[in-house]
């Protein structure tokens, strides 16, 4: 209903999000386990979190809010600021509906450009061709890391067994540290497994990248809170701000581009 004057009357208008897409994002908060009464409808969510750093002091910048006149405001404060005292940073705060439309519109802003995209796109291939052969790498020299490391456990097993007293116990010592750092290796090199198998989910193609950003605008405004707080985690590393020069720099997590894409894919 609508009212206009003192007269009130029915209200047609189409709907802000397609229902096709409105039915997507619904699917997106159901798979993540989130309830609208655990959202925040007034807005009062600090989508930035644990993204933005004060690059004057190095410091974590954390949400605060402050109610006047029975307006909330809400301001990332640098943490050295307000443990130190205000003279302490440059930074000292930023208001947080100011940076948070400021990222939002960049994002924006590369879905309505076609050339920004275009090289969205590319840094997004270079990034996850370079978390490859980083992943690789590592992986090949914790796996000669691991051969060394067995055989000396089939070492220090056969000496204990053949030494008594404080000799043994400094044998059976070393065998528990070494049986540990086996431990540690075989267990970074599942999670080297596992993040291999994250970055074949997260390849960008150049045409969902175009698809997910513009429809960017019509799932965020049918986003809350807690899933606009997600979505800038999956596109966004850090936020870097120094409050001497005003100079605000975005890490992008271009791989989250393609994660992106496939969530909000049909």
């Amino acid at each position: 209903m609508q009212k206009l004057g003192t007269e009130t009357f029915r209200g047609e208008h189409p709907a802000i999000v397609p229902k096709a897409l409105f039915d997507r994002v619904q699917r997106l908060l159901a798979e993540n386990g989130t309830s609208r009464r655990r959202m925040s409808p007034d807005g009062t969510g600090f989508i930035l979190r644990g993204l933005i750093r004060c690059s004057a002091c190095d410091s974590a910048m954390t949400p605060s809010a402050t109610k006047s006149h029975g307006k909330l405001y809400k301001y990332y404060r640098c943490s050295h600021a307000e443990k130190n005292g205000h003279g302490a940073c440059p930074s000292k705060m930023i208001p947080a509906d100011r940076v948070e439309q400021f990222v939002v519109d960049q994002i924006r802003r590369v879905g309505s450009d076609t050339q920004l995209q275009q090289a969205t796109f590319e840094q997004a291939v270079a990034q996850v061709k370079a978390q490859r052969r980083g992943l690789q790498a590592e992986r090949k020299r914790l796996q000669r890391d691991l051969v060394t490391a067995k055989s000396d456990v089939e070492r220090l097993v056969g000496a204990v067994s053949r030494v008594t007293g404080a000799a043994g116990d400094a044998i059976a010592a070393e065998l528990e540290k070494v049986q540990r750092h086996v431990q540690t290796v075989e267990a970074r090199l599942r999670e080297i497994d596992g993040e291999h198998d994250r970055l074949k989910t997260q390849e960008v193609d150049r045409d969902e990248l175009a698809r997910a950003l513009a429809e960017f605008d019509p799932i965020w405004d049918a986003l809350l809170s807690p899933e606009r707080e997600r979505v800038m985690h999956l596109l966004i590393d850090r936020i870097d701000y120094n409050g001497a020069t005003g100079q605000l720099a975005i890490q992008w997590r271009l791989t989250g581009f393609g994660q992106l894409a496939a969530e909000v894919g049909p």
